[in-house]
């Protein structure tokens, strides 16, 4: 469930269907991910955030503005509850929804964690197929299951009617399958599509009856690198955060947040105005040995590492993934080691372009609601396990 290379920013990386040439993200805010006590990074600025950790074990404070919060860890899903977790949400009324893999059931807990029941799409003659799916609980209850390789999003209606379906054209091609939901009756589905010799993100946006409402895109993307081996050409798929594209969300609000991988820089949309924007100086992540290793575990045979690590961009995205909620904005970014450490997000609060803090906390997180966002913690990849965190103010 939902890592890239600096390049050369262009307008027209930016640029909607409905809207070209509105993002140019030319604002310098020069901050970074600095510990209180310690020198920054090689690369972030001096007067960086501060750098806080965060962990099931210890709470963590932020100050934001005037306003303090403490991030704790509310709820925790053990492996034995849901054995496979490949995406999770929350829900209006604090349920937690998680989308268990072996099963291709959503599995709904209370805010305690507590089993509270099962969607289960079978039972509608819908069968999910064997690949990525992605999953969106909207703020009025709704619950979405996108399935690509099937081109098809099932609904389950907030008043508990019957489920329905309506089509999304496109595919993942190896990234995660993502949909999402707002609180206004706007649900986007990102499908990557083949445009000739490269491939191109276009968000789809629908109501929540299946109407198509407008697009968000194309925009290039780079997921895979062409690999040749005793003159048979093969391409390996690049993990998340080596794959070039420009990231996008859907807030709760039904506007978008743009991120260019490639170099931090950030566009909140409003139909075709640009509410804030926002570039950061943070250092390059040159790939890892475990990045290689699976790069190789995804080649032809034969490939060793030294080809592959010429073959992987020289370093990570500067943007990852981004999550949020009508008052939080999630920015991930990639960390300097396997994919099973920590996640390194900057939090962003209330519209402000400038994060308050950058916080490394154990899971990947998936999804905000409200003050709680809720992720998955591969730690042990064997055994990942769903966890959600609060953020209350308090001192």
């Amino acid at each position: 469930m939902r890592e890239t290379q600096p390049g050369r920013r262009g307008s027209s990386r930016c640029r909607a269907a409905w809207a070209s040439g509105f993002c140019s993200l030319l604002l310098s805010l020069s901050t970074g991910c600095a510990g209180a006590d310690a020198p920054p990074p090689r690369g972030e600025s001096p007067d960086a955030p501060p750098r806080i950790v965060a962990s099931p074990e210890a709470p963590a404070t932020v100050q934001c503005g005037d306003a303090t919060f403490r991030l704790t860890m509310s709820t925790r899903l053990s492996p034995a509850q849901v054995p496979g977790p490949m995406d999770v949400d929350l829900g209006p009324d604090g349920s937690l929804y998680v989308l268990d893999r072996g099963s291709r059931q959503v599995k709904r807990f209370g805010a305690d964690g507590a089993p509270t029941g099962i969607l289960d799409p079978s039972l509608h003659g819908f069968y999910l197929s064997r690949g990525p799916l992605g999953m969106a609980v909207s703020g009025r209850g709704e619950v979405y299951l996108w399935d690509p390789h099937q081109q098809a999003v099932l609904a389950y209606p907030a008043n508990g009617a019957a489920p329905y379906t309506f089509t999304v054209l496109g595919q993942s091609y190896g990234l995660p399958a993502r949909i999402e939901a707002s609180d206004s009756g706007r649900v986007a589905a990102f499908v990557l599509h083949s445009a000739g010799d490269r491939m191109e993100e276009t968000a789809r946006v629908f109501t929540d009856l299946g109407e198509p409402v407008e697009s968000l895109g194309p925009f290039p993307v780079t997921t895979s690198i062409a690999v040749e081996r005793n003159g048979i050409r093969s391409t390996v798929t690049l993990p998340l955060d080596l794959s070039v594209r420009t990231v996008l969300s859907l807030t709760p609000g039904g506007s978008f947040v743009i991120g260019d991988s490639r170099a931090y820089s950030l566009a909140h949309v409003q139909g075709r105005d640009t509410l804030w924007r926002a570039t950061r100086a943070v250092p390059a992540v040159r790939p890892t040995s475990a990045d290689i290793r699976n790069a190789l575990a995804l080649a032809p045979s034969g490939i060793g590492r030294r080809s592959m690590r010429r073959l992987l961009p020289e370093t990570k995205s500067a943007i990852v993934e981004i999550v949020s909620s009508h008052d939080w904005l999630l920015v991930r970014r990639p960390m300097p080691s396997a994919y099973t450490s920590p996640a390194l997000y900057d939090l962003y609060h209330a519209g402000s372009p400038t994060p308050c803090a950058t916080v490394e906390m154990p899971p990947r997180v998936l999804a905000m609601r409200g003050d709680r966002l809720a992720g998955i913690n591969y730690e042990d990849p064997e055994r990942p396990i769903v966890e959600v965190y609060a953020l209350s103010r308090g001192r």
